[in-house]
């Protein structure tokens, strides 16, 4: 007869003895909120600490899973061990788009440098958005990155599909390409 545990979000509670935990309660973990296969760049961008307040095991992926309370913008989420991170142990790496300005919740702000082709920035973007969106967050949230140059603004958004602005007017992917290469 199998013993039927109670879970949360699929994953069962592991006692507080647990030998196979790296990390306890209460501890301040660092950890990537996006998704695990983007450019290292991104991820340092999206870095996030929590305090673990709760410690599971996912039998499905045979991980263990941490319960963080992170801050006020990114809430409760739960983080599988192997998704944990040392800060000082982390390489940095430069955008290749450019200089990374600013991050909010929701994206973040590029000043894009001259050299880049524009055509194949908008298709990075888009696959890194698109990775987060649909992979990561599961339809739950819409995400934009802005790409300033010297003379046009172009917002890049994705929900079910990539959205292009200039300015805060709608274009075509190819609109939006010839505003960054102006």
């Amino acid at each position: 007869m199998k013993i039927k545990t109670a879970s949360v979000n699929g994953f069962v509670p592991l006692e507080r003895t647990a030998s196979r935990a790296k990390f306890t309660l209460g501890q301040r973990l660092s950890f990537h909120h996006c998704h695990r296969d983007q450019a290292n760049w991104i991820k340092q961008v999206f870095t996030e600490q929590g305090i673990v307040q709760g410690i599971f095991w996912d039998e499905k992926n045979n991980d263990v899973v941490y319960q963080l309370n992170a801050s006020a913008r990114v809430g409760k989420i739960y983080a599988h061990e192997q998704d944990i991170i040392q800060l000082n142990t982390q390489e940095q790496s430069a955008c290749p788009w450019g200089q990374v300005e600013s991050k909010a919740c929701d994206g973040i702000i590029v000043h894009v440098d001259h050299e880049v082709n524009a055509t194949q920035l908008l298709k990075d973007v888009v696959a890194a958005l698109r990775l987060n969106v649909i992979d990561y967050y599961r339809h739950k949230r819409k995400l934009h990155i802005l790409l300033k140059t010297a003379t046009s603004v172009v917002r890049v958004s994705y929900d079910n599909v990539a959205e292009f602005k200039v300015f805060a007017k709608r274009v075509n992917f190819h609109q939006a390409s010839e505003a960054l290469m102006a």
